[in-house]
């Protein structure tokens, strides 16, 4: 587990442990809300579970711990801005938001993969196997710099014979 592991999923605890605090006007979490303390609890629950799991061999995307870290922090902030007589609780919450956050950010990147070199010419196999038409037909007219057409290819003999079939009809 690296250092970064260690911060996130002991931040996940904190926040946890930070939903049976008193959050405001000692009100705990789970008396305060209907949803937003099941789903502070599920991303405390996956900031430990994506912890351990990278500790235990894993490798689960980088920027997974990040992003429950922002929600987290998001919805921590939303709710102490907007409290009048905040308790400890909401602090802690914010503070263990913040610690997933930055572990998640402090998680070590994966190695980065090497990149193959961009060819700037076709290969020579491919040169071979253009069709016709892509090839220059000859050699090129210098008064146009253009390629000139090829010469007409002899008339075909029949086997055996010396003669040309055309010759002579």
């Amino acid at each position: 587990m690296t250092v970064g592991d260690r911060i996130a999923a002991g931040s996940g605890v904190a926040l946890f442990v930070s939903l049976f605090l008193d959050w405001l006007e000692e009100l705990t979490a789970w008396e305060l809300f209907a949803f937003v303390d099941v789903l502070l609890g599920l991303l405390a629950f996956t900031a430990v579970v994506l912890a351990l799991a990278r500790g235990a061999g894993a490798h689960p995307p980088r920027w997974a711990l990040v992003q429950v870290g922002v929600v987290a922090l998001t919805l921590t902030l939303a709710f102490l801005i907007e409290g009048a007589e905040q308790a400890t609780g909401i602090w802690v919450c914010a503070v263990a938001a913040a610690g997933i956050l930055y572990g998640g950010a402090l998680v070590p990147r994966p190695e980065a993969r090497p990149r193959r070199p961009q060819r700037s010419r076709p290969r020579a196999e491919e040169r071979r196997t253009r069709p016709r038409e892509e090839r220059p037909a000859g050699p090129t007219d210098p008064s146009q710099g253009q390629h000139s057409p090829a010469p007409e290819a002899p008339p075909n003999r029949p086997p055996g014979t010396g003669e040309d079939p055309t010759k002579g009809r």
